[in-house]
């Protein structure tokens, strides 16, 4: 029988007691899950701080469960293990998370569970994109600034917040919305796995994602995917070609898109070509947009499908540190994170495996 003490960001009450509970138990396995989070040192830093020393006298090894860092020494006997199961952080609440009113196709079918066919009155072709951002970081204020360069933004719906935090060169400043009292947080449709009310609208999507630095998959990509819209992600450097294609098995949507600026090394070069794609687009009539979205809707059906599928892939669900609780045996686990909850639930642990809450943590079995 093996011992883990699991835990998250958000569960630790009190780092020194949590720590101290990690040498009382004197576990096989710890774990941090930090599939959401990329600050790894910003956030744990205080709690590496303390159980260091510990882990280096002890020979033992802290895997840090990360969407970015694969098999990765943070620091000694710290290690950063990539992970695919940033999935089911978001994919369970967004599946079903719809605008509140989707539109229907022609059969009077809602288009929760196929794309758009048939009548594409409701699609909106006429709007080209949408870009979403809501914290004004650097790529998305650059982004911003070249589509208004390039006089794109009526052809859109863009927002960014905070304008006047930002060095605009083309922009003028105004604040850019689609509901005028959205503020994050502030009523559920406002959380950030909800999608805009206007999100359906749009030929394609141009994503604002987190980081420029990191490949990291979050709600604001899979929105796209999960409502079979297709886009274009403004990231970091590889997040197409080797994060989304070749590590996640999507589909690239090369009827529409040059992804030659993924390959690119700035910030800068990436938001251009990005842009270029949107300038090359908005020359499409609205009939030769319908015809290009009805040659992807192949794509679009794998890419959500790949999404759903992940979520019973063990190999993929499943971190390589946390294989040993599908070995059928039972296990003694303390502590708790979404990813042993969720394999708890699909049935992949023991059902005698032994859950035990620990000091310093919000208690959760």
């Amino acid at each position: 029988m093996t011992s883990i003490v699991i835990f998250t960001r958000q569960d630790v009450m009190s780092p020194d007691e949590v720590v101290n509970e990690i040498k009382r138990i004197n576990p096989d396995k710890i774990i941090i899950e930090s599939e959401t989070e990329v600050a790894i040192e910003e956030i744990y830093g205080p709690i590496f701080n303390l159980i260091e020393p510990w882990l280096l006298e002890s020979n033992k090894i802290l895997n840090v469960l990360t969407p970015h860092l694969d098999n990765i020494h943070i620091r000694p006997n710290i290690i950063g293990e990539m992970t695919g199961g940033t999935v089911i952080h978001y994919v369970g609440s967004m599946i079903n998370n719809r605008p509140d009113s989707p539109p229907f196709n022609r059969f009077g079918v809602p288009h929760l569970i196929a794309p758009y066919i048939g009548n594409f009155d409701d699609r909106h072709f006429d709007i080209l994109y949408t870009c979403y951002n809501n914290i004004p970081r650097f790529h998305r204020s650059q982004m911003v600034d070249l589509l208004a360069k390039e006089k794109l933004l009526s052809q859109g719906i863009v927002t960014i917040s905070r304008p006047e935090t930002v060095y605009w060169k083309y922009h003028d400043g105004s604040p850019l919305f689609d509901e005028p009292d959205f503020k994050l947080h502030s009523k559920a449709e406002f959380h950030p796995n909800a999608y805009p009310k206007n999100f359906h609208k749009g030929f394609f999507d141009i994503v604002g994602e987190t980081w420029t630095e990191h490949h990291q998959i979050t709600e604001k990509t899979m929105k796209s995917i999960l409502m079979f819209k297709p886009f274009i992600a403004n990231s970091s450097k590889g997040y197409h070609l080797e994060y989304l294609f070749d590590y996640m098995g999507l589909q690239p949507y090369t009827e529409l898109f040059d992804y030659s600026f993924d390959s690119c090394n700035t910030v800068h070069e990436r938001v251009s070509g990005i842009v270029e794609n949107v300038k090359r687009l908005s020359k499409l009539t609205i009939t030769e947009r319908q015809k290009l979205y009805k040659t992807i809707v192949h794509k679009l059906i794998h890419n959500k499908s790949k999404l759903v599928e992940i979520l019973y892939d063990k190999s993929k669900i499943v971190p390589k540190s946390l294989q040993f609780l599908t070995d059928g045996n039972s296990h003694t686990i303390y502590g708790h994170c979404y990813d042993i909850l969720y394999m708890r639930d699909m049935g992949w642990i023991n059902a005698n495996t032994t859950f035990n809450n620990i000091s310093g943590l919000t208690q959760r079995y």
